[in-house]
Parts: structure tokens; C-alpha cells; sequence
């Protein structure tokens, strides 16, 4: 029993609580493993990305749910290369910003750890990042924040390099053939 007198207590950090009102963050791998996010975990894996997260000092993460992972799957898929799916990952990570739902207001932009811009939207109080909805938010994890979203943010290059993989579709695109 602890010194407060309440049964069923964890004590962390000389706070003393009761079990059932609070749990400490733990990392991003065990949140969203805890939260049934598996796809994340697997391109997190496959990215060779976990540890760097699980490591970060602070972040924000927009996570994509597996229903908007599984939606892109003719784009990303076990085929894509480790580099581009690491961009394309690290474009839904802001570094050193811990940024709660109160904190994510319209207007504001943030440059990601790939190096582009995510900006936040609301519209009739549903919030958006770059156009994709936030359904799911502040879920705390040991060094930051994640929020699911309902779609990818795809990296402005990998539209790119899309096009150029296929130069009949971009021929006709910026032609007008």
C-alpha cells in the first residue's frame, strides 16, 4: 500500500496515483501498437524509422490510420524503397513542437522532417493538416504527440517522381495532349 493510503497505486517520478485515472506515456512504437495502428508500425519498420522516433527528442506526428494507409497502398507498398518511404514518412513529423489540438490553430504552418510545410486548417470545427482531416487527436506518447489522420501527406517530390515514372501520363498532362 502506498504512503497515501490508496490501493491499486504506481508511483512514478515521486508522484504517487491511482492506476486507473492515469498512465505514463510510453513510446511511440508501444502507442501505436496499443492503438491498433499496425500499418504505421510496419512502414515505420520497413523505413528503418522506429528508433528514431521512439528516440526524438519532441515531435508531433500525424499518423495516417490503416484505413488511409491501405487506400495508398498501390503508392507505398513493400516495393518502395526504404529513402522515399522515409520521406514520405518523415513528412508527417515535426520536430522540437509538441503541438496539442489547442496549440494547432488555422493558418499555422510547420516545416517537416522532410523538410516541407504541413498547414493546419479548420473547417466547421474539424481540423485538417494540408487537406487531410485529423480524426483522432492528442494521444500522448513518452517524447511528443501523435494525432491520426485520414489520409497520406504525400512530400511535394513524390508527385514528381511519380510523373516522371510514367512520361506518357506527364507528357499529356503539361502538353494537353
Amino acid at each position: 500500500m502506498s504512503k497515501c493510503g490508496l490501493h491499486n497505486t504506481r508511483t512514478h517520478n515521486r508522484l504517487t496515483y491511482p492506476k486507473s485515472l492515469f498512465t505514463v506515456p510510453v513510446s511511440l512504437s508501444e502507442t501505436i501498437s496499443s492503438t491498433g495502428l499496425s500499418s504505421l508500425q510496419g512502414l515505420l519498420s520497413q523505413a528503418n524509422l522506429s528508433s528514431t522516433f521512439n528516440n526524438a527528442n519532441s515531435f508531433t506526428l500525424f499518423t495516417p490510420s490503416n484505413a488511409a494507409l491501405a487506400a495508398a497502398a498501390n503508392t507505398i507498398n513493400s516495393t518502395t524503397s526504404p529513402a522515399v518511404l522515409q520521406k514520405v514518412l518523415q513528412n508527417h513529423a515535426i520536430s522540437n513542437f509538441v503541438g496539442y489540438l489547442p496549440d494547432l490553430v488555422d493558418g499555422a504552418s510547420y516545416t517537416t522532417l522532410s523538410g516541407n510545410i504541413l498547414t493546419i486548417s479548420v473547417k466547421n470545427k474539424a481540423y485538417f493538416v494540408n487537406g487531410v482531416q485529423i480524426i483522432s487527436t492528442n494521444t500522448i506518447t513518452a517524447n511528443g504527440v501523435a494525432h491520426v489522420i485520414n489520409g497520406v501527406c504525400f512530400p511535394f517530390f513524390f508527385f514528381f517522381s511519380f510523373l516522371f515514372s510514367f512520361p506518357s501520363l506527364f507528357r499529356g498532362l503539361c502538353c494537353g495532349v
